[in-house]
């Protein structure tokens, strides 16, 4: 089956261990049978042991035998267990004992006692509630002798009998005195367990009985009463179907050389593909102890499947798919798009105006100057005088000259003239870089090629060839600190602000609306008081005018009753029309009122997405040190500053293949001073 793949390993592997379990289990009730047939127990206490080995596999414990849980409960004695055992041919060299007598036979000599060495006992008073998380849970255990729990101060019980309990007070004990009162009854000895409040999972009757017409736990202990331990749950987990990291660097090979036409694995998905999948949360089941005090199990975590343009939910929640073909992205807000491209034959100038995009854009030609390029990658021919804001990596296969560009991933290009760059990745230049700022959060890489008149700030560090020239102005050079990320939390927190703003307007809009609203509902309500008053005094006229309309003598009377009616007839009329109109302008109001409400929510997801991000941003900070160095292939001219985050260096005379790292000073005894300086050393 395996050959031809009809089953796994796995799955073959369960069918084994299950059909090993079914023929443990009927050679176990064919031991209960022998032990019925020769009088050893009867058929509820065998049913009893059945459970609890049962329980031992629906915990997934290592299984007891039956004989060996009716030895632990005092039911049996070790040789009425082996007799049986021996006779199915299942009695092991290590499970062979001399012979303990038969309980109505003993003279003397104990029978076996349920296997429960109790350790050192720890004062009564520290009895307190345990933590959830500091609760034992059940698991299977290994061959080894498990660790038993530390155990209270003992109580003597009337009657004789030793009571113990554990310290995480799940189990209760008992064992047996010189002392001890054979006339003791299991409901004596129940009573006694309810007055030190022991309440939850105590023995069966059955069990207790065994006890007390046993001869032996006198050593050795009875449980006769266990709690249960609360079982952690499990967190929801999502798993990724493409590549997440933001700054996975491409387009550059070994030698340090950057390859323009590899834009590295990009993974482009077919409509309907799974992008991600949930494994929903486990609940946790709170536990109970011995004195039926419940104890809090730790909450299991969920986890939001959160989706945007290009995806879609499964019908069980459970997936994210891809509803057209296109290329995946994980925003720092935690939220899954497939971006489509958008190409742009030529330039982007007049002819096309701005580019905006929610997906990746290529771009033939050259972004001229003034016009700007929004999307999530972009690639182009040339950059020159554009601006653009790329939610992912901008490669320019040219250069960048007099342009702005803001990026989420890395930028790469020829060579860069004029230019401010600000990344969150790295920047990569083959040639040139000449009057121009450039601040990433990850490095500046130029392996072939030369930076003058610049300012670069980059956390990573900077990787060049050449830096500066005889007749330019000296280069700047930060290391070691986060330019990118200090401005990226203030902008998160800027637009947090505005959002906010945004929610404080329209929360004012909606109070006044609702205000308004509760006028016209007591409007409606005094219109419909009026118009069931007036209605109410038609018909008492209408009854009068019906006694008198006949009788000539009231002809007055009758005159002034139907000019009554005339006027209450109008008013009910006015009445109905100003209650249409009141239910109208209320149905109006509601419908305003939700659509701020819709407005608010989508106001208040953005706020929680930017929190989101703001959480991931510093995360990333946390988890990525900074390399304070700058590392020099060939020539450094004189009058370059470095300045770092605790010091700054400006070199008087040119290096060469050297090595410039920021470093703590050390002492002659190795120890640091808490001072920092700006170290030249060769590569």
């Amino acid at each position: 089956m395996l050959k031809h793949d009809l089953i796994s390993r796995q799955d073959l592997k369960r069918v084994l261990n299950l059909l090993k379990t079914l023929q443990m289990r009927k050679k176990e009730i064919r031991f209960g049978a022998i032990a019925m047939e020769k009088g050893y127990l009867t058929k509820s206490v065998l049913q009893l042991a059945l459970e609890e080995q049962k329980s031992d596999l629906m915990n997934k414990r290592k299984p007891r035998r039956i004989g060996d849980i009716l030895v632990e409960t005092g039911f049996f004695t070790l040789a009425q267990r082996d007799e049986i055992l021996e006779s199915q041919n299942r009695l092991k060299k290590d499970d062979a004992v001399a012979p303990d007598p038969i309980p109505d036979q003993a003279q003397g000599k104990d029978q076996d006692d349920q296997d429960w060495d109790l350790p050192t006992a720890v004062p009564q008073e520290n009895r307190a509630k345990p933590d959830a998380d500091e609760a034992p849970t059940e698991k299977e255990q290994p061959a080894a002798e498990p660790e038993k729990p530390a155990m209270m101060e003992p109580v003597i019980l009337d009657g004789g009998v030793i009571l113990q309990i554990s310290s995480d007070f799940y189990a209760a004990f008992l064992t047996k005195t010189k002392d001890f009162e054979s006339s003791l009854t299991v409901e004596d000895l129940k009573n006694s367990l309810t007055e030190h409040d022991i309440i939850y999972g105590v023995a069966v009757d059955e069990l207790i009985q065994g006890f007390l017409k046993s001869k032996g736990f006198k050593t050795k202990a009875f449980r006769v009463a266990k709690g249960d331990a609360p079982v952690e749950g499990k967190d929801a987990r999502v798993e990724f179907f493409f590549n997440t990291d933001h700054l996975k660097a491409g387009g550059i090979d070994k030698e340090g050389n950057i390859d323009f036409k590899d834009r590295g694995e990009i993974p482009l998905v077919q409509e309907g593909t799974v992008l991600a999948e949930k494994t929903p949360p486990v609940k946790a089941k709170n536990g109970t102890n011995i004195y039926g005090e419940e104890i809090m199990a730790a909450p299991e975590r969920d986890i939001a499947l959160k989706y945007s343009k290009g995806t879609k939910l499964s019908e069980d929640g459970l997936k994210i798919l891809a509803t057209v073909t296109g290329y995946p992205k994980f925003t720092l807000s935690e939220v899954v798009f497939v971006h489509e491209e958008y190409e742009v034959d030529g330039d982007v100038d007049y002819e096309t105006g701005h580019v905006e995009y929610p997906g990746n854009v290529i771009i033939k030609g050259c972004i001229k100057s003034g016009f700007k390029v929004d999307a999530n990658d972009v690639t182009a021919h040339e950059l020159d005088g554009g601006i653009v804001n790329a939610e992912g990596d901008l490669i320019i296969n040219g250069g960048i000259n007099e342009s702005t560009v803001y990026a989420k991933g890395n930028v790469t290009a020829k060579f860069i003239h004029k230019s401010t760059i600000l990344c969150m990745g790295n920047i990569m230049v083959e040639k040139e870089i000449v009057d121009s700022t450039l601040e990433s959060y990850g490095a500046l890489r130029a392996f072939s090629g030369k930076v003058i008149s610049s300012q670069v700030n980059s956390k990573m560090g900077i990787f060049v060839r050449n830096v500066g020239s005889e007749t330019s102005s000296p280069c700047i050079f930060r290391i070691g600190q986060d330019p990118f990320m200090e401005k990226e939390l203030k902008k998160n927190q800027e637009q947090k602000d505005q959002i906010q703003k945004e929610i404080d307007k329209i929360k004012e809009k909606q109070a006044g609306l609702e205000e308004e609203h509760r006028k016209v509902q007591q409007a409606i309500t005094e219109y419909a008081h009026i118009q069931d008053r007036a209605q109410l005094n038609q018909r008492e006229v209408s009854d009068r005018l019906s006694t008198i309309e006949a009788d000539p003598e009231k002809a007055d009377d009758a005159k002034t009753l139907k000019e009554a009616m005339k006027k209450l007839t109008a008013d009910a009329h006015e009445a109905e029309v100003k209650l249409d109109e009141s239910f109208d302008v209320s149905e109006k109001l509601e419908t305003s009122i939700d659509q701020l409400n819709r407005k608010v929510d989508i106001e208040q997801q953005k706020i929680d997405d930017l929190g989101v991000e703001r959480k991931n941003l510093i995360k990333l900070m946390k988890s990525s040190p900074a390399n304070p160095v700058v590392e020099v292939i060939n020539a450094m001219m004189p009058g370059t500053a470095v300045i770092g985050k605790h010091s700054e260096k400006r070199l008087t005379e040119m290096i060469r293949n050297a090595n410039i790292r920021e470093m703590p000073v050390k002492m002659e005894d190795g120890s640091d001073m808490g001072m920092y300086e700006i170290r030249v050393m060769n590569r």
